[in-house]
């Protein structure tokens, strides 16, 4: 699980810096400076809900199934350990996959 957690923060880490670099290099008319062709216009303050909403679901995501992934595959060993009629087909997460 540490290695998950490691692997999912330099992740998180590496967008992190690539998405500085390329700000840098991309510019968009925030606020109140509009240009044709940038699509419909939303309100300030509804943009920047729907700008920043990724962050945190993501976040959530990912230290969510960071969390759940490791102890259903665990429970998923002790059930086979622990019955032996338990199906060899079934599968823990992902059925037919994981």
């Amino acid at each position: 699980m540490d290695d998950l957690f490691k692997f999912s923060l330099l992740l998180i880490l590496s967008f992190a810096v690539i998405v500085f670099v390329l700000l840098f290099f991309v510019t968009a008319p925030y606020g109140k400076f509009l240009r044709k062709g940038w699509g419909p216009f939303i309100k300030t303050k509804w943009a920047w809900m729907i700008m920043e909403f990724p962050s945190p679901g993501l976040a959530f995501f990912i230290f969510t199934f960071a969390n759940l992934f490791p102890r259903a595959i665990s429970s998923h060993r002790w059930y086979k350990n622990q019955f032996p009629g338990y199906p060899n087909s079934r599968k823990a997460v992902i059925p037919f996959v994981i």
